[in-house]
């Protein structure tokens, strides 16, 4: 696929680049066709489990959790989630706050 894109793109057939970073290879695909067909929940996230590689295909494509990374936080108690959650949160707002800072800063130089 990728050969054929590079000649159509030297023969001038194909006139922009693409990025195909998010197109998945065959066999995860065939995973993921899998996937589809299962129901939603538990039994799709144990196929994940199995399949990291579709995982991590799932997680590019679709910004969903990795797999391993849901699995831990299923793990917590609701005073560690609740922790995690506030930690979050408070990063979430420290980038913020230095984004406006840094904009304020341009303003007044």
């Amino acid at each position: 696929m990728v050969d054929f894109y590079k000649a159509m793109l030297k023969q001038g057939i194909f006139t922009e680049r693409r990025d195909f970073i998010k197109v998945p290879p065959r066999e995860v695909f065939e995973k993921y066709q899998k996937y589809l067909d299962l129901p939603q929940g538990k039994r799709r996230d144990d196929y994940r489990w199995d399949n990291l590689d579709l995982d991590a295909w799932l997680v590019l494509k679709f910004d969903y959790t990795p797999i391993v990374e849901k699995r831990r936080r299923a793990e917590l108690t609701p005073t560690e989630k609740a922790t995690e959650e506030i930690q979050e949160r408070e990063r979430e707002f420290e980038e913020s706050w230095e984004e406006v800072e840094k904009k304020l800063k341009e303003l007044t130089d």
